[in-house]
């Protein structure tokens, strides 16, 4: 953006990199595999908490709870159940309104 030559990918490969639902989006249209997943945000998650659930409990357990634009780590939590994934969704949510749950 400033000139200045540099190594590393453009800015549009960097934000869909950056983004969970953005990537898994973007692997769907290219045909790549990938495992089942569900996303949404806090405001489904606000308003239709019965849908999220079924949701992501249509994966089957375990899942994987992520913020959509966090590392690879942070704010991730495994599921094993129902009376856990309410926690991890509130954990979730501190880090991002955007999340992906993954098999």
């Amino acid at each position: 953006m400033i000139g200045l030559p540099y190594v590393g990918s453009g800015v549009g490969g960097s934000a869909v990199g950056m983004d969970k639902i953005y990537s898994k989006a973007v692997f769907t249209q290219a045909g790549l595999r990938q495992l089942p997943f569900y996303a949404f945000n806090a405001y489904d998650w606000k308003t239709n908490q019965d849908s999220v659930i079924a949701g992501i409990e249509a994966l089957g357990y375990p899942v994987f709870v992520k913020p959509a634009n966090m590392g690879s780590s942070v704010g991730i939590s495994k599921v094993k159940s129902r009376e856990t994934l309410l926690s991890a969704i509130k954990e979730a949510l501190i880090y991002d309104s955007r999340i992906v749950v993954e098999k």
